[in-house]
């Protein structure tokens, strides 16, 4: 058994246009109640976020993380179409976790406050351990529920290890409403201008409950489906990085998401894992070094902000390495950069590919 009062939470806010992170606080602090409440006050309880992980040690980069399974299905609740579809996606997520045994009082349903809803399944109630790679089983699944389920407005960038969440009660800064929890017999039924005003309800400490028991047939088909996804990760990785490749003599055509990708740039934060997904593709298309290079730095032009060109550098030449040791980058990892929506591609019917990893 794991003592969680050893474990650690970052909180951050917003505040005259300046984020503040980086304020760690462990749970065991005997003033953790304290600190939360003038955090919250100090800001307002506007624009405040935790992180969506609670953290073993300090050393955020490689300890063991533990924390609520979460999904944000980022729509647009101010139109009709965009409404429509959220409470689809809302419903989909639902009936596909109840068929697995969970119950409904076991699944959170949260307005963001903003245009979208957070979907929360709480740790407890799947009974999990703290684990370093928790972060990616939870992108897996995020990957898995919206390409093979089809949960469209499923947001599969957010399951970084720091992800920071805003904090339930609090206010969007922007919108004036707080980030709330809405009954589906709410979600379901009424209109979003209904919705708007639940969430603009004065605030109270008293926040919504909601089930957190142990659901032991749930929890055994949610570990057996994690394992299973993680087992077809670890074997494509392996397949990867044993086979050796040679990088054609001749260019071929390069495929139309790589094509659209190279005229569109990325912001912080997505920009690396970008530019080895592309540069690898070029160098399988048959692109010399110094040719991905030059075309990289055009594409770089594009970013926001640009990276220095000694990074982007040694990134091309990293990915150039990799290529010749077997480990490209395909499908998988355009389909987790969200750049991968053509349903037709012959590619993809090809290699039969319907699920993530």
């Amino acid at each position: 058994m794991f003592n969680l009062t050893d474990y650690w939470i970052e909180v951050g806010g917003l505040k005259n246009n300046y984020f503040s992170r980086n304020n760690f606080i462990r749970l065991g602090d005997e003033k953790f109640k304290e600190k939360i409440f003038k955090f919250r006050t100090k800001y307002n309880n506007t624009d405040i976020y935790h992180s969506a992980y609670m953290y073993e040690t300090m050393d955020i980069d490689t300890c063991k993380l533990y924390g609520d399974f979460y999904l944000d299905l980022d729509g647009d609740i101010n139109t009709e179409a965009g409404f429509t579809q959220l409470k689809q996606d809302v419903a989909g997520v639902v009936a596909y976790f109840v068929s697995m045994g969970f119950l409904e009082s076991d699944i959170c349903i949260y307005f963001s406050g903003s245009k979208g809803f957070h979907v929360i399944i709480p740790a407890r109630t799947l009974g999990i351990e703290p684990v370093p790679e928790l972060n990616l089983i939870y992108k897996e699944w995020a990957l898995y529920l919206k390409n093979t389920i089809k949960i469209s407005t499923v947001d599969t960038a957010i399951y970084d290890r720091r992800r920071l969440f805003r904090e339930e009660g609090t206010i969007n800064g922007k919108t004036g409403l707080k980030k709330v929890r809405i009954p589906l017999s709410l979600l379901f039924k009424e209109t979003p201008e209904k919705i708007r005003e639940f969430s603009s309800c004065p605030f109270s400490e008293v926040l919504c409950q909601y089930h957190i028991g142990f659901n032991k047939k749930g929890a055994l088909n949610f570990y057996k489906k994690s394992q299973n996804f993680y087992k077809r990760k670890v074997t494509n990785i392996n397949t990867n990085t044993t086979v050796k490749y040679t990088i054609p003599e001749t260019k071929q055509k390069l495929l139309p998401c790589i094509s659209k990708m190279l005229k569109q740039g990325s912001d912080k934060g997505y920009r690396n894992n970008t530019l080895v997904v592309l540069a690898s593709s070029l160098l399988q298309s048959g692109y010399k070094l110094d040719e991905t290079v030059d075309i990289m730095t055009g594409w770089n032009e594009l970013n926001n902000p640009p990276m220095s060109l000694q990074e982007l550098t040694l990134t091309v030449r990293s990915a150039y390495n990799g290529v010749l040791e077997g480990k490209r980058y395909g499908c998988n990892s355009i389909r987790e950069l969200e750049y991968c929506t053509d349903e037709n591609c012959k590619i993809k019917q090809r290699e039969g590919i319907t699920s993530a990893g």
